[in-house]
């Protein structure tokens, strides 16, 4: 006879204080699911910035950029709010 418990990583996560969320991130790091290196996931879509780019315009595309490296990361929700801001204008 087996035992079988469902835990809602939601709901532990919430629950969770800044150490304890740090100590997560720790054990994380130890067993090799978060890295310092570049992956696809954490460095962005590659962008060329325009040589006459103003700051603001330089920091738009860097932040399409990275945006573009988290779609696998988001959720619907998330998806709707970009869709929304884009059919905008």
């Amino acid at each position: 006879m087996g035992i079988s418990i469902h835990v809602d990583l939601d709901e532990v996560y919430d629950q969770m204080d800044s150490w304890d969320k740090k100590e997560m991130v720790s054990f994380l790091r130890d067993d090799g699911y978060l890295t310092e290196e570049k992956t696809p996931i954490n460095e962005g879509v590659s962008l060329q910035i325009p040589l006459d780019a103003t700051f603001e315009q330089e920091q738009h595309l860097r932040m399409i950029s990275k945006l573009g490296g988290l779609f696998y990361r988001m959720s619907d929700e998330d998806m709707e709010i970009i869709r929304n801001i884009v059919n905008k204008y």
